[in-house]
């Protein structure tokens, strides 16, 4: 991966939040499969490693990078960030999936609002 792309990636992976932590039992296979289904819906993610884990972060990132077919980004503390680019085929899944549940969640936004909303103004009288 050129530099131009890395830094890229780095700028990208700032704002996000930590989706995986690794805790004492270190890079497990429950792990390892939980970074993978992640990268298939994300392609970018930010993982943690928590004080009891028997590695550090750049080893955690590097073992669980090679498990995954992964690329680590970038490693700052205990946080590292993974990239995996999506297959065409998982890449248009996740999308459809992605447009369904926002389409779901906005349908529920308009039906909760009220109706009168802002109708009514308060008169001064009690």
């Amino acid at each position: 991966m050129d530099k131009k792309t890395m830094r890229e990636l780095r700028s990208q992976a700032q704002s996000m939040s930590v989706v995986v932590w690794i805790g004492r039992n270190g890079v497990t296979d429950a792990v390892v499969s939980q970074v993978s289904e992640t990268l298939d819906s994300r392609e970018l993610i930010k993982c943690a490693v928590q004080d009891g884990c028997p590695v550090d972060a750049r080893e955690a990132g590097e073992e669980v990078a090679g498990r995954v077919g992964g690329e680590l980004v970038q490693v700052i503390g205990r946080r590292f960030v993974l990239f995996r680019p999506i297959l065409d085929d998982k890449k248009q899944a996740a999308s459809k999936k992605q447009a369904a549940s926002r389409t779901r969640s906005s349908s529920r936004a308009q039906a909760s609002s009220r109706p009168g909303k802002g109708a009514r103004r308060y008169s001064g009288r009690l």
